[in-house]
């Protein structure tokens, strides 16, 4: 039991809302059947943020008996795939929820994070809220491969200064292609240099506008600004060529 309760001390930052009573729920819920301490503590160790962010309905008994298997039975099965406890004792609203979750930590793996760190804690949280523009940006993300999402990341932190944790609350500065990319921010930094901006810009708002409005509202501050712009297009093109 010492070991279980370590793993909450380990993970103080999830002991907020819902997650701590879900985990709770878990453990008992597997003590219950008589699962060895020690496969509990595995257990809920790689699955913490599942459990968490999944409330048990049913009791075990319950779905003992609506599965017709023995309690060792249900321990062999949940060993060999945890979340199968989501499913069994989990009601059917919460499916939906798991999924996202699910989707989520896919997406937060795939740039970088490393899961049940801190920082994963931190960046799940700041979801809350965006969760429907993750799970839509997300499909697309993954199809990345890691060169371009880690390039894509490394440009957002060298020109406008923004750190993992902002790209984990802002998925959909991925789905940008790697080219507007380059070239929005590199002219950016460039008119930023010059001391024709001031104020730092969002990503948004450098590139979600159409090449015309770029041209008007940012290339056109500076008067060697549209030359500027053809020489980063044309320097990506002889790149490719």
């Amino acid at each position: 039991m010492e070991m279980i309760l370590s793993l909450f001390l380990q993970h103080s930052l999830l002991l907020a809302g819902n997650f701590t009573e879900n985990l709770l729920g878990a453990l008992h819920f597997l003590s219950e059947i008589k699962m060895e301490t020690e496969d509990i503590a595995m257990i809920i160790r790689t699955h913490t943020h599942v459990f968490g962010c999944s409330s048990l309905k049913k009791q075990p008994r319950t779905v003992l008996s609506q599965l017709k298997i023995s309690p060792e039975k249900l321990c062999e099965i949940i060993k060999e795939d945890p979340q199968k406890l989501i499913a069994f004792a989990a009601k059917k609203c919460d499916t939906g929820g798991h999924q996202h979750l699910q989707e989520k930590t896919r997406f937060l793996l795939s740039i970088g994070y490393v899961e049940n760190t801190e920082e994963f804690v931190k960046a799940l949280k700041e979801f809350r809220g965006k969760g429907d523009q993750m799970i839509k940006s997300a499909p697309f993300v993954l199809e990345q491969t890691k060169n371009v999402i880690e390039m894509k990341s490394k440009l957002l932190a060298d020109h406008l200064g923004k750190s993992l944790q902002y790209l984990a609350a802002h998925p959909k500065y991925l789905s940008y292609d790697i080219d507007r990319i380059t070239h929005r921010f590199s002219m950016y930094t460039w008119l930023r240099e010059k001391g024709v901006i001031t104020k730092p810009s969002s990503f948004y708002s450098i590139l979600w506008p159409s090449d015309a409005r770029f041209v008007k509202h940012y290339v056109n501050l500076h008067p060697e600004g549209l030359a500027m712009w053809e020489s980063l297009k044309e320097q990506s093109s002889s790149n490719v060529l």
